[in-house]
């Protein structure tokens, strides 16, 4: 059976600084669109993360999802979150970051996700 896959670029390669944030407090990023996605399969968040000491929580669709964690200095870290296809919307998807401890700098974020083959 042929699987197939499609992604969707939510920041390109100009990194976008996020500041701290507390209590109920988002960081929004760019909205994104998985539509014709095959429901039910396990989907993946990519970026690239510097600068940050702690961490951030990752939400998507009111979801929390995973976290980005420490990658303390200027080197560039790529970094997944996998989550459950249920999280996504076959359309829009409204991505965020909370609890972010201290300012970082984000970059070339992607969702890959499976593609309905009908």
């Amino acid at each position: 059976m042929t699987v197939l896959c499609d992604f969707n670029q939510i920041i390109g390669d100009t990194p976008k600084t996020v500041a701290p944030t507390s209590g109920s407090a988002e960081v929004p990023l760019p909205d994104f669109n998985s539509g014709g996605r095959e429901s039910g399969a396990t989907s993946l968040i990519m970026c690239s993360v510097r600068n940050l000491g702690g961490s951030a929580s990752v939400r998507v669709n009111g979801n929390d999802v995973g976290s980005l964690t420490a990658t303390p200095g200027t080197t560039w870290i790529t970094q997944l979150v996998a989550l459950n296809g249920s999280n996504l919307n076959n359309g829009n998807n409204e991505i965020v970051l909370r609890n972010v401890t201290d300012e970082f700098q984000i970059k070339d974020v992607m969702c890959f996700f499976h593609q309905s083959d009908t």
